[in-house]
Parts: structure tokens; C-alpha cells; sequence
């Protein structure tokens, strides 16, 4: 798991572990499996990073015990978020050469690496927009696992 934390709980463990159950059906999770004292769940997936921070969690554990809370998740939804993108301009910049090469393929000026520095500013755009999405989502769960720990 990519999140490990365990918090501890001074109210009822079972009414936090309901809450962040609610919160995360809301956010389109699917229930994999769901017991008195926890629930494991799967992430809707990402494909836009304007989506809920949540959608970054492919895959959630929470269980309750004596007085606290562990909360696993893996960040898989991120991770394919990540490949989506870098195959989308991959695919575009490789689009974008072969019709270039097929309109100008007479052409004596026409410079074949010009789709490849149209890629050029997506070498840095998209580790921001990965990084960006990233602390979003693990400054949702801290804001999840803190609400959680208020929990009455």
C-alpha cells in the first residue's frame, strides 16, 4: 500500500469507520468487502485531474481496533492516470507527425522533428499536473483521516 496510517480514536471507532464508508461511496467507490469492524473498497479511477482528490485511491482498507484506526490505500488511480496521459501525448505527437509527413511530404523545408518540439513542453507539464494531483489527493486522505479522528 502507497498511504499506511493509523490513527487514534477517542470516540466510537465504529461511527468513524461509518463516516469515511459514506464519504467514499459518495465519491463512486465499489465495496469489495464490508464487516462490523471495517471495509475494504475500490477507487472509481482518474481521468481528469479536476476530479474528487479521491479518485487518485485505486484500492482502501480502514479497520477499527482497540481505541484506533488503520487506513491503508494504494494510489493506483493515479499511477494509470499517469499512463493515460503519457500515451494521449504520445499518441497525439505521433499523429501529428504522420499527418505533417504525409501533407508535406514534398515539401524540401518541412522538418521532421517539429511534432517532437511540440512535445517538448509536455516533458514538464506533466510531472507538475502528476505531482499536483498527487498532494491533492494525499491532502484529501489527511483531511479524511482527521475528520475520521473527530468523530463522536
Amino acid at each position: 500500500m502507497d498511504v499506511e496510517r493509523t490513527i487514534a480514536i477517542s470516540g466510537d471507532a465504529k461511527k468513524a469507520v461509518e463516516f469515511a464508508f459514506n464519504i467514499l461511496v459518495a465519491a463512486d467507490f465499489e465495496i469489495i468487502r464490508q464487516s462490523d469492524d471495517g471495509f475494504e473498497m475500490k477507487g472509481p479511477g482518474m481521468w481528469s485531474s479536476n476530479q474528487n482528490p479521491l479518485a487518485g485511491i485505486s484500492r482502501v482498507v480502514v479497520e477499527s481496533g482497540a481505541g484506533k484506526i488503520i487506513f491503508r490505500a494504494d494510489l493506483g488511480g493515479i499511477k494509470k492516470f499517469r499512463d493515460k496521459f503519457i500515451w494521449g501525448v504520445g499518441g497525439l505527437t505521433l499523429l501529428t507527425l504522420v499527418v505533417l509527413a504525409l501533407f508535406f511530404k514534398d515539401d524540401t523545408h518541412f522538418n521532421i522533428k517539429l511534432p517532437f518540439v511540440l512535445l517538448l513542453p509536455w516533458l514538464v507539464i506533466i510531472p507538475i499536473i502528476l505531482k499536483v494531483t498527487k498532494i491533492r489527493t494525499l491532502g484529501t486522505i489527511e483531511t479524511l483521516l482527521k475528520n475520521m479522528s473527530a468523530v463522536r
